[in-house]
């Protein structure tokens, strides 16, 4: 009688699980999981390597050179919605934020003060950094649960991978692989700020003598914590994989991602103060004069006013579209010859809206003067009164639209003791960007965020209207060689690399003669051309002493060629100089029967180091050359296995980097040179406690990220915060669910509530004194809790 309680209960448990994800599906609400092995190419790894500790180290690692890791196991014990950057935030040399702490919107990174658009950022061997400024946008990219691993170079890249970008290092991801048996995974979150996902992944197993594929599918939604709007996500990611030998096989793989998120309002320190942590964009529409013929009427109300109507918040949003295609074929053609073939094509679309004020009257040759726009010497009337004497508020989103397609080709033959890589990387890419003009109804609305409809604001000729209208062909060729040899018995592993850059950009400037003119003559041609190429040799040493100590170092340079955002300016930005880089590590390995570490010392001689600095208005992020930095530092990490239960991770980092110059402002030199670079904490550190036993698991994690500037004379800074995590779970025994897996996670995010200045959207030279300027900053996350129910059939 009991154990038919027991079947009772266990079934009619099953059935609301059920009814809940199907429900969930109807409303929107999809759902999440993880299994263990991925094998891209040359690269396995293996998900449960380091399944007695936290999940955040590796005892396998033997790279001679710096290179940290994120085991799936880590990964799956994390909220659904984390992107990369939050991922890998605890460890070392790390300095991430968050724009909240769901990971919808985004965040930054640098790494040894390498910013996320001077390191390489690949898919499963995929280049996401975009092909114009370099950028990266960890919440576009990859569903967390289809993630097996994250490497983390902190110094350079691998030779054959397409990190073209990286001055810095290189962080690479891999997809889980599909599973071998039939398995649907689900999951659904709540949590604060009407945070919620749905997600479900369904995994085929094998079929058609070793086919096997997985398709997933989320939906996220989250209210900002400050102001109005919204994060609206949805992605669907899918893999298939086809075995045609026991070492061969072929791949597709498409991640598609579609997003509208309202931006979050950066801020001065005095707007900080004045304001407190909320200020943000604003959140009524002031009602706009009605039109009336032969009187002025002015939308513009912006004078002492920050929640004037340009900064509605209706008007400061991103949609943005992506998808992602790779197909692989990697194959063993001899005993010790193998082909990889990896094509790839990356496409996205959307832009960064905006708002700004037209004069009907404004026939001056200026960026936005309507002389300049219309092509006409005299006024244009824009609210349709008859005249032209008004003051009209238009929606200016930047879009863009981006084709990249590439390949990278590689022959490797694996000799006893020897093994030796030759390949080569092309690439094509488009970019195309159009700043546009859209009627604002008297809601504040535009009539269409993705401006592509009819309401655009149109010249004579019929064409929209426009003040910025480019496009840049990037070319990129890349032979490259590797070469590593295991010697005296494998104890010692030596590694040589040389790649050859060829990077070649064609401009075209579709604008008008009026508004590529500038005042003083100087006229931006309608064709520019950047071409610049370097020969990057690296090498690297990895001595096993003994199976628990190793001893490794390397040294390689490295090179970025210029972004596009100085082309289009006034002298064309043909002369602007590529970033290089000399990165010279060593260090220490221990890997223990109870707690594995390693330490690392580095210098790094950077050339040409050009700073980004992101206009959040235009959505254009424009780089500028600040001259050399030095930069060293030492690294240190240390985890443990298990202990009843107990495992623990730390990681320390300690970076000094200096500017090398001094910096002419109005024909001003100020004497920058020594001056400790932006955005560059010199001390980071994190800590994780994790407990795993009787189908509870718990973690808490604290992340302390020390002081930085903000200014290239460091007369403004942010202060240090340290914030802590909390992660708490139970696996349901399968006896009582009937079903493979149940878990129910909670977590709380910043769980003291610590306020701080995340990320620095624009730096200046100076912050008093003359030519002085305020930089601007997002305000980190505050306490976050979430929910999630995970199901596996």
């Amino acid at each position: 009688m009991k154990s038919e309680k027991l079947k009772g209960l266990r079934s009619n448990f099953r059935w609301i699980l059920l009814a809940g994800v199907a429900g969930g599906a109807m409303l929107g609400i999809h759902p999440a999981f993880a299994e263990n092995t991925t094998a891209i190419g040359t690269v396995t790894v293996d998900g449960e390597a380091d399944d007695q500790g936290t999940g955040l180290y590796s005892t396998e690692e033997q790279a001679p050179k710096a290179r940290s890791t994120v085991t799936e196991k880590y990964i799956e014990e994390q909220p659904g919605s984390y992107n990369p950057f939050q991922l890998i935030e605890k460890l070392p040399g790390v300095n991430t934020t968050s724009v909240d702490s769901t990971g919808l919107y985004g965040g930054s990174l640098s790494v040894r003060g390498f910013t996320s658009s001077q390191m390489g950022f690949t898919l499963d061997g995929i280049p996401l950094n975009d092909s114009g400024a370099y950028g990266v946008y960890p919440h576009e990219y990859i569903d967390k649960e289809n993630l097996s691993s994250i490497f983390l170079a902190q110094g350079y890249g691998d030779t054959d991978k397409p990190n073209l970008s990286a001055t810095g290092g290189n962080i690479d991801m891999f997809i889980r692989d599909p599973m071998d048996k039939l398995n649907v995974n689900a999951q659904q979150s709540f949590g604060s700020d009407n945070y919620w996902r749905s997600f479900a992944r369904v995994d085929t197993g094998e079929f058609l003598d070793g086919t096997k594929a997985f398709f997933s599918y989320s939906k996220s939604q989250a209210d900002k914590f400050r102001g109005e709007g919204n994060a609206d996500r949805e992605h669907f990611d899918t893999k298939i994989v086809k075995k045609i030998a026991s070492s061969s096989q072929i791949s597709f793989g498409a991640y598609y991602n579609k997003s509208v998120n309202n931006n979050f309002r950066s801020a001065t320190l005095g707007q900080i103060d004045q304001y407190g942590w909320d200020f943000d964009y604003a959140t009524t529409f002031a009602p706009r004069p009605t039109p009336v013929n032969g009187t002025a009427q002015n939308d513009d109300n912006s004078f002492g006013n920050p929640f004037s109507r340009e900064q509605y918040y209706k008007l400061r949003v991103n949609p943005w579209e992506s998808l992602i295609l790779s197909a692989k074929a990697n194959l063993q053609v001899a005993d010790n010859v193998r082909f990889d073939f990896e094509p790839y094509f990356v496409f996205g679309r959307g832009n960064g809206g905006g708002a700004v004020y037209l004069k009907e009257g404004d026939t001056s040759s200026s960026y936005s003067g309507l002389r300049a726009i219309m092509g006409t010497n005299s006024g244009v009337d824009l609210n349709g009164d008859g005249d032209a004497r008004d003051t009209v508020l238009f929606y200016r989103p930047t879009n863009a639209r981006a084709f990249r397609p590439g390949f990278v080709s590689r022959l490797t033959w694996n000799f006893e003791n020897n093994v030796l890589s030759t390949g080569f990387q092309y690439e094509r890419a488009r970019l195309r960007e159009i700043r546009q003009y859209e009627y604002v109804d008297d809601n504040g609305n535009p009539s269409d965020v993705w401006a592509t409809n009819a309401q655009l604001f149109r010249v004579s000729d019929g064409l929209p209207a426009r003040t910025r209208d480019t496009e840049t062909v990037s070319t990129i060729k890349r032979p490259f060689i590797q070469d590593s040899l295991n010697l005296f018995n494998d104890q010692v592993t030596a590694e040589f690399g040389l790649q050859y850059a060829m990077v070649d950009r064609d401009g075209t400037n579709n604008l008008p003669l009026a508004q590529r003119s500038y005042s003083g003559g100087v006229i931006v041609p309608v064709h520019t051309t950047q071409s610049n190429s370097k020969v990057m040799p690296n090498a690297g040493l990895n001595w096993r002493i003994t199976p628990e100590h190793q001893l490794f170092a390397s040294a390689a340079q490295s090179f970025r060629a210029p972004d596009n955002t100085n082309m289009f300016e006034p002298g064309s930005g043909a002369a602007v100089k590529p970033e290089t880089a000399v990165i010279v590590d060593g260090g220490y390995r221990y890997a223990g029967s109870f707690f594995s570490g390693g330490i690392t010392a580095f210098n790094i001689d950077y050339k040409n180091r050009q700073q980004s600095s992101k206009d959040l208005v235009t959505g254009i992020t424009v780089a500028k050359t600040i001259g050399d930095v030095k930069t060293r530092g030492v690294e240190l990490e240390i985890a443990t296995r298990q202990f009843d239960g107990f495992s623990a991770y730390a990681s320390a980092s300690y970076t000094d980097s200096k500017l090398q110059n001094n910096t002419e402002v109005n024909g001003t030199i100020l004497p920058t040179a020594n001056k400790n670079m932006i955005d560059t904490p010199k001390y980071l550190g994190s800590l994780v406690l994790r407990y795993d036993g009787r189908g509870w698991f718990t973690s808490v994690a604290g992340k302390y990220t020390g002081s930085r500037f903000s200014t290239l004379m460091n007369d403004e800074s942010l202060a240090p915060h340290t914030t802590v995590d909390l992660t708490a779970g139970y696996d349901l025994p399968s006896s009582l669910v009937g079903l493979q897996k149940v878990t129910l996670v909670f977590a709380v995010d910043n769980v003291f509530d610590e306020r701080y200045l995340g990320t620095l959207i624009s730096y200046t030279t100076n912050a008093t004194g003359a030519n002085a300027g305020s930089p601007t900053y997002q305000v980190g996350g505050p306490r976050f809790a979430s929910v999630s129910l995970s199901v596996d059939f």
